[in-house]
């Protein structure tokens, strides 16, 4: 499946608005969407008010302003966009949690599945029905103890793949790997009872990610598993994992126009 390129800008109230409701995906396919968490200053009390109050108490202990906004606007993006999957209102959004902590909607009458992640001031969210799903999201940044970190969390097979490429490919393959490694954690809802080192992705750049190996005992799971790379933003990387086959991935962000537009991909 090929993925590519498109600009993320921030989503305002106004396109929130205007969003459609019924979206809910096809049996395989998956709805990735994209925002920036940096929103103008008059929008910020209007994401609020979407919030429960154990979430705004939750934003309260945010010792920083900026931690504490980008809390609040991914979480009220989040019921905002879950609120029109189901023809709620954000606010009757009912969340459980799993005990590693993976949110998930409260109610065995709702199919829809979701992951999110946030990394810096951008921000994905993936939806699709019936299946366990995680996303991942990470700025890639320089790291001088890139080779111990690989060492200490990587697989044995990954930390040699990894150093055995070319320099100038390793930074981008370690975000690759660690991406995918914790889409998947985060799709099992494992927390880290799953050590990342239990288990193998693809590491080289020039093939489709997928699982290669899980521990010694699980030997089907590499195939009940999709792992898909997807493009953000120039200097991010981000992964997704999805139990079971993915036909399309549709991809929605807003454009330079603020209004939300559907692209979709296919494999």
């Amino acid at each position: 499946m090929r993925v590519q390129n498109q600009a993320c800008t921030a989503i305002t109230m106004t396109d929130c608005q205007t969003l459609p409701t019924n979206l809910y995906p096809d049996s395989e396919d998956v709805h990735v969407w994209w925002a920036s968490l940096s929103p103008s200053r008059q929008d910020i009390t209007s994401w609020v008010a979407h919030l429960s109050a154990d979430e705004r108490d939750r934003a309260d202990r945010y010792r920083f302003a900026r931690d504490r906004t980008r809390f609040v606007v991914g979480r009220g993006l989040l019921r905002i966009l879950i609120s029109r999957y189901l023809d709620l209102a954000p606010r009757q959004v009912q969340f459980a949690y799993g005990p590693y902590g993976k949110p998930s909607l409260a109610g065995a009458e709702d199919d829809l599945t979701f992951s999110l992640a946030h990394s810096d001031d951008l921000a994905v969210y993936a939806f699709s029905r019936k299946r366990d799903i995680g996303v991942d999201l990470e700025y890639v940044r320089p790291l001088e103890d890139m080779g111990d970190i690989a060492a200490r969390f990587f697989s044995p097979d990954e930390a040699a793949a990894l150093a055995a490429l070319p320099q100038p490919q390793q930074l981008d393959v370690f975000y690759h790997i660690w991406t995918c490694k914790e889409a998947y954690l985060k799709a099992l809802g494992a927390g880290l009872s799953l050590p990342l080192d239990a288990f193998d992705v693809a590491v080289n750049p020039q093939e489709p990610a997928r699982l290669l190996r899980v521990g010694l005992d699980r030997s089907d799971e590499p195939g009940r598993w999709t792992l898909l790379r997807l493009a953000s933003r120039e200097h991010y990387a981000a992964a997704l994992s999805v139990n079971g086959p993915v036909a399309r991935i549709v991809r929605r962000a807003s454009d330079v126009t603020h209004r939300l537009t559907d692209v979709t991909f296919g494999g």
